[in-house]
């Protein structure tokens, strides 16, 4: 077991430092040129690698006792995931929302409700109110999924908005996992207060203003359309 954990924590590693790369390529590159699409294609493929690793990681947690680690990295799993989903998913649906809309989107909606309420248990046991905070955003997704199941959204640019939303709704969720759990592990004994809060905090002011700015530019304001 001690060797299946360290062959998935270096994976896990080398292939998110990938990820990371991709992300950061296509966020910086014009929306729909080949630039971004093949950072995009090669950020999804590279994402579900880390999550497979991520998931056998979270089973060591769970393995050697550690129940409250793991039922967060269970939580960090699913919003990571269905972000993931949910932004890849509106790419296929364009045209049609209430196909985006239907399928497992109340399966995803209820699995990230659940998830959010582990990690309010766990942040709550812990004396973490931060990490109690942060399911917020599991619960927002759940919700949001089940409403969405409900009401089809009747924007014509839905899709353009979810994509946004779910790709930077992934990085945000990355981040979040490597400043607050990997700087961790890489630097033990920096056990300040700039370490425990703001690898939490930064990614999601960071990815909540770059959601929003896109969103207004190129839902709301109609910007010329990115071809994606």
């Amino acid at each position: 077991m001690d060797m299946l954990h360290e062959v998935a924590r270096w994976s896990h590693i080398a292939i998110g430092t990938l990820a990371f790369a991709s992300l950061w390529t296509a966020g910086f590159s014009r929306k729909g040129s080949p630039v971004h699409r093949r950072a995009g294609r090669i950020y999804v493929i590279t994402m579900g690698f880390v999550l497979a690793t991520a998931a056998v990681l979270t089973g060591h947690a769970f393995v050697n006792g550690q129940w409250m680690g793991g039922i967060f990295l269970v939580y960090l799993l699913v919003i990571t995931g269905t972000a993931l989903w949910m932004g890849r998913r509106a790419l296929r649906f364009k045209g049609n929302a209430a196909g985006y809309a239907s399928g497992a989107m109340p399966l995803i909606g209820v699995l990230n409700i659940l998830a959010a309420g582990g990690a309010v248990a766990v942040g709550i046991m812990a004396d973490q109110m931060f990490i109690a905070g942060i399911s917020a955003i599991g619960f927002l997704i759940g919700f949001g999924a089940l409403t969405m199941w409900r009401k089809p959204p009747d924007h014509p640019r839905f899709w353009l908005k979810e994509h946004i939303g779910g790709m930077i709704g992934a990085g945000i969720a990355t981040h979040v996992a490597f400043a607050s759990i990997g700087l961790r592990q890489l630097f033990p004994e920096a056990e300040t207060h700039v370490l425990t809060i703001w690898p939490w905090a930064a990614p999601l002011i960071i990815g909540f203003a770059a959601s929003a700015y896109f969103e207004n530019r190129y839902v709301k304001r109609g910007a010329a359309l990115p071809v994606v």
